[in-house]
């Protein structure tokens, strides 16, 4: 930290930070502004593939106009792509593992959990490969 008496002056991320009688005070802060809005442009939904074994996924749901969010869904419909592989069981367990995120564990059939927008969850799929599909892309435009 700076000395009260001193006049010294360090940069970090674009902004200037002075020694002042409180502590440090940020000046000269560059302004940034960016518009972003829904795209309204056709594009292919995210697909993944999964293989038998433990995966790691996150989940893109679609993007909520009215709430201006994206929304979290069941799991039950947010994998349902990969709920059976051909006439198959395709996952058996997913786990949320509680870092950022509430931790729980699902097995099919069990009590299902909510899976939150662009977090990380662990599928074990007992068959496989399959494609894991998403919900949305990227609602952003230029």
């Amino acid at each position: 930290m700076f000395g009260l008496s001193t006049r010294r002056k360090m940069v970090i991320a674009g902004c200037v930070l002075i020694a002042v009688a409180a502590g440090l005070a940020c000046i000269d802060q560059p302004r940034v502004s960016a518009a972003m809005g829904p795209s309204v442009q056709f594009q292919s939904t995210p697909a993944r593939q999964v293989n038998i074994g433990v995966n790691l996924i996150g989940f893109a749901p679609a993007y909520d106009p009215e709430t201006e969010s994206f929304q979290e869904i069941p799991l039950t419909q947010a994998l349902s792509s990969i709920e059976y592989v051909h006439d198959l069981r395709g996952y058996s367990i997913v786990i949320s593992p509680g870092l950022n995120q509430p931790g729980w564990s699902y097995a099919q059939g069990g009590p299902v959990h909510d899976m939150k927008p662009f977090k990380g969850y662990w599928v074990s799929m007992e068959n496989g490969p399959d494609t894991l599909y998403g919900f949305s892309t990227t609602p952003i435009s230029n």
